[in-house]
């Protein structure tokens, strides 16, 4: 005999045969040939699971559960291996079948509850739920699981009762109480959320975490100051905290308490300098400042730092268009473009290019717009408007005004633009239709002077010329615009 153990007896001896001798109770028969005997294919299916060949263990599983059909052993464990492994079908069958035999095993139910709800079945895992609740109406985790239940469901108030019977068994419980303040603030029940969210103070919820709520609850409220008391509280004691500086920084920038925004997100900055998000929130703040200068150069510095980041070149784009630099706007955003083909970036350029009359460079650019977002109502206007202006390809250009109109029913620039197309189409009538609505909606000079040109074709002078006087009060340096009027008034 040898006196050492080889490899795959230390393997037995260690993990496998304790489990296996526990189960063999359950089997009835140990000298059957191999290849019929239950026995041996769940010994072999636990040695290849202990290595790592989960697939061919539950195979040698099946193979056994399938000679000894009977045994709940086998059943549990193949149940057990195939919820695991996410086999969430076949682990019910099991379920089912150990179920018959043993229906009130709660261990059993809960897998069952848990199978149902991560395969999209949330009343058949309520029911089994419910099953749990009446043969064990103290399981406490189970009306836990009942609520978290409801409330991925978006069905607060139950949450709410379910975690409310859970706490009158387990008061001390703080997740529990912080559940219930959660919840009341889903149901905007801000009072008694407040109140909830106070209380759990008292069983060790965390000072920062319950005071950063109440914040954030009275922010919900609109009560900055009270919000803004909290926040201050806190950053006496932790100075610094990130992210109640944050907190206080966007209840500053919801007031448009836009200078002592710009002060939170500077104080942030000298305390991680690289921070790039901040960099771009304190340049967006600059911008909403009209300190254009301020905000290029933030994110300048955030294009130097972070020169793959697509954020920092379309907000730089966007200064320099703001400041009249289109050229150097361009730039930026076709750098921006390179990183990430965004919609909004095609849009800009589009517009600029529009501006330039490089016509058929912006008619590829609100394409590319609209092949990102088909929807984009400002690219569908520009690009009809535009067709219109140049008279090619009428009917293309109203499909585009209508798509435009979709999205924004209401918006007199895109009636205007139907009404110049149908103006385009020598369809006068229809014109002055939709040109009178979008005159009524917004005093625009634009607007006027198509309205005055439908009326000159309409042969209707008298409104035309009033109509072009009203035009040339908004934009009284539109030369073309005065020399109609002197035409007219001849």
């Amino acid at each position: 005999m040898k006196k050492y153990l080889n490899k795959l007896t230390i393997i037995l001896a260690a993990v496998v045969l304790p489990a296996i001798f526990t189960a063999a109770e359950s089997f009835a028969v140990y000298r059957l040939p191999s290849e019929v005997n239950p026995y041996y294919h769940y010994l072999m299916g636990r040695i290849l699971i202990y290595e790592g060949k989960v697939e061919s263990g539950i195979g040698r599983f099946e193979i056994a559960a399938h000679i000894d059909r009977d045994n709940l052993t086998l059943k549990w464990e193949l149940m057990e291996l195939y919820y695991i492994t996410a086999e969430y079908e076949k682990a019910l069958n099991y379920a089912g079948q150990i179920y018959s035999a043993d229906p009130k095993n709660t261990k059993l139910l809960d897998i069952m509850a848990d199978i149902y709800d991560k395969t999209g079945d949330p009343e058949k895992s309520l029911k089994i739920f419910n099953e749990i609740t009446a043969i064990e109406p103290g399981n406490n985790l189970n009306r836990l699981n009942i609520a978290a239940l409801y409330e991925s469901q978006e069905k607060y108030k139950s949450a709410l009762n379910e975690y409310s019977i859970a706490l009158k068994k387990d008061p001390g419980n703080l997740f529990i109480r912080l559940a219930i303040a959660d919840t009341y603030l889903k149901l905007k029940k801000y009072k008694p959320a407040i109140k909830a969210y106070e209380e759990s103070l008292k069983f060790g919820a965390s000072y920062i975490d319950v005071h950063q709520q109440l914040a954030a609850v009275y922010k919900l409220l609109g009560k900055y100051k009270k919000s803004e008391k909290y926040l201050q509280g806190l950053l006496e004691k932790y100075p610094d905290n990130y992210f109640t500086l944050h907190m206080l920084a966007d209840l500053y920038e919801s007031a448009n308490e836009l200078k002592k925004t710009e002060e939170i997100y500077k104080k942030i900055l000298e305390k991680s300098a690289d921070n790039m998000v901040v960099m771009l929130k304190l340049g967006a703040v600059y911008s909403e400042m009209e300190k254009a200068e301020e905000a290029e150069k933030i994110f300048r510095q955030v294009t130097k730092k972070y020169p793959e980041e697509f954020t920092g070149w379309y907000f730089e784009g966007l200064v320099c268009e703001y400041l009249g630099r289109m050229e150097e706007a361009l730039n930026s955003y076709f750098k921006a473009v390179s990183i990430k083909q965004d919609a909004k970036v095609y849009l800009h350029i589009g517009i600029i290019y529009e501006k330039q009359r490089k016509y058929e460079e912006a008619d590829e650019m609100f394409k590319k717009c609209l092949e990102k977002d088909p929807s984009n109502a400002i690219a569908n206007n520009y690009l009809g408007y535009s067709m219109a202006e140049r008279g090619i390809d009428l009917d293309t250009a109203k499909k585009h005004i209508l798509k435009a109109l979709e999205s924004e029913p209401d918006n007199p620039a895109y009636i205007d633009s139907l009404g110049w197309i149908y103006f385009r189409q020598k369809k006068y009538k229809e014109a002055l239709t939709e040109l009178k609505r979008a005159a009524k909606m917004l005093d625009d000079p634009v607007i006027f002077e198509h309205l005055g040109d439908a009326y000159v074709e309409m042969n209707m002078k008298a409104d035309a010329l009033k109509t072009y006087r009203r035009a040339i009060k908004l934009d009284s340096s539109n030369k073309g615009l005065l020399e109609k009027i002197n035409r007219l008034d001849r």
